[in-house]
C-alpha cells in the first residue's frame, strides 16, 4: 500500500479530489504522469479510490472525457492490488462535453450480471489506471471526469480541476538522404 501512494504521489500532477458531501473519511485521487510529452509517449493517469468508513461502497464507476486527438491505449483497474472485472464504454461522442469522447468504467453494478460486482469494504483501496498515446503534436485539455459511487444510503462523486496537456512531436530527422555528406576522411 505505502509503494501504492508513493508511485501516485511521484507522478507529475497529484490532486486528492474534493469529495461531496464532505464529512466523510473517503479519499478519491487524480493524478497524471506529465503534463508536457511528446507523441511518441504515453500519458498515464492513476486514479484512486480508498475507503476509510464502516460502510461499504457500491455502485462504483469513473467517467473521463478525453479529446479525441489522445486514443486510449489500456486501462485496469485492482481492489487492494488484486485486478477486477469491470464495464468498459467507449467513444460516446459529444455525451457530456461537446467535441470530447466520454469514457465510462463500472466497477460496481449491483443490478448486472455478477461479473461486474465489486464493493470496497471498509479499509479497501482502488487503483484505475488509464494509459494514453496522441498522435498529433498539440495542447489538450482533459475537462471533466467524475468517481461517482453509494455508501451508507447516500450518493458521492468527486472531481478536481481541468488539467492541460501538452503535446510535442517527436524530433525526426527531415534531412533528404541527397543532401547529407560523408564526413570520413578519405585515404
Amino acid at each position: 500500500m505505502a509503494l501504492l501512494a508513493m508511485a501516485v504521489l511521484s507522478m507529475a500532477g497529484y490532486a486528492a479530489e474534493t469529495l461531496y458531501p464532505g464529512g466523510y473519511n473517503i479519499s478519491s485521487g487524480y493524478a497524471v504522469s506529465a503534463y508536457n510529452i511528446t507523441t511518441s509517449d504515453t500519458l498515464v493517469i492513476t486514479r484512486t479510490v480508498r475507503n476509510n468508513e464502516s460502510f461499504s461502497i457500491t455502485g462504483l464507476y469513473f467517467s473521463e472525457n478525453i479529446p479525441p486527438q489522445l486514443q486510449v491505449a489500456a486501462h485496469a483497474i485492482a481492489i487492494n492490488g488484486a485486478g477486477i472485472n469491470y464495464q468498459y464504454q467507449a467513444n460516446l461522442t459529444d455525451s457530456i462535453v461537446g467535441g470530447y469522447d466520454s469514457y465510462y468504467w463500472v466497477v460496481d453494478d449491483p443490478e448486472s450480471p455478477a461479473t461486474v460486482q465489486n464493493t470496497l469494504s471498509p479499509g479497501d483501496s482502488l487503483s484505475f489506471r488509464l494509459k494514453l498515446t496522441a498522435m498529433l503534436a498539440g495542447q489538450y485539455q482533459l475537462p471533466l471526469h467524475t468517481t461517482v459511487f453509494y455508501g451508507n444510503n447516500s450518493g458521492f462523486f468527486s472531481t478536481d480541476d481541468m488539467y492541460t496537456i501538452t503535446v510535442s512531436g517527436d524530433e525526426i530527422d527531415t534531412i533528404p538522404p541527397s543532401r547529407i555528406t560523408d564526413l570520413r576522411a578519405e585515404p
